[in-house]
């Protein structure tokens, strides 16, 4: 599937909508914060860049966005740290690939996305307690459960889209043929007219002559 520049307007306001509203946190830290949703804005138009002007080459692409997975474990970082919500920031790496990329590149980057995740925490001094690893397993769930359910909805979306294009040019080829047919049709009566006007001719013609 093509990268809209659709997609991207979206991306964009999405997140400056999301650091003017959390500008009063008191969790995040600024200007670091903002530099970060600057760099995943960026990644974001880079990636749209590649898959337009070297479609061949969607790994580009696909290794951007997993790039902004790692911008997201930075974010959490400035705005919390273990405590933070911005983890649910990682859906949009992964909402990236499976809308945009294939279902390959989503698993690499959903995977990406969670060994992110996973190894902040564990590298904090204490993130390896049992509610820490409670709660780190059921974000990757969240995150895994997400990204499933996301895949499925936009194989199911290209399957029907796929479909409606199938129709069409099934459409247009019925289309061509009848227009095709309807021009023997004509091509034929024109040949009728003719041997009826000759066959008339002919007849003016032999009753002089049998005369």
């Amino acid at each position: 599937m093509a990268w809209t520049p659709r997609y991207e307007v979206v991306f964009s306001i999405f997140l400056v909508s999301f650091a003017f509203l959390w500008r009063d946190n008191p969790h995040m830290v600024y200007p670091q914060a903002l530099h970060l949703m600057l760099v995943m804005m960026t990644l974001n138009l880079g990636a749209g860049i590649v898959l337009r002007r070297v479609p061949g080459h969607a790994w580009i692409a696909a290794a951007i966005t997993l790039g902004n997975a790692g911008v997201v474990t930075a974010v959490v970082a400035y705005s919390g740290g273990a405590d933070s919500n911005l983890w649910t920031l990682y859906l949009l790496p992964i909402s990236t690939a499976c809308v945009l990329l294939d279902r390959r590149a989503a698993a690499w980057i959903t995977a990406g996305a969670i060994s992110f995740n996973a190894a902040y925490h564990l590298l904090l001094p204490d993130g390896r307690g049992d509610e820490d690893l409670f709660s780190l397993g059921l974000k990757s769930a969240v995150l895994l459960f997400a990204a499933a359910t996301m895949c499925r909805l936009v194989q199911r979306q290209r399957q029907a889209s796929e479909r409606v294009r199938t129709q069409r040019e099934e459409l247009s080829r019925m289309e061509r043929e009848l227009d095709r047919h309807r021009m023997d049709l004509e091509g034929s009566r024109s040949l009728a007219e003719v041997g009826m006007a000759a066959s008339g001719v002919a007849h003016d013609l032999k009753t002089p002559l049998l005369v």
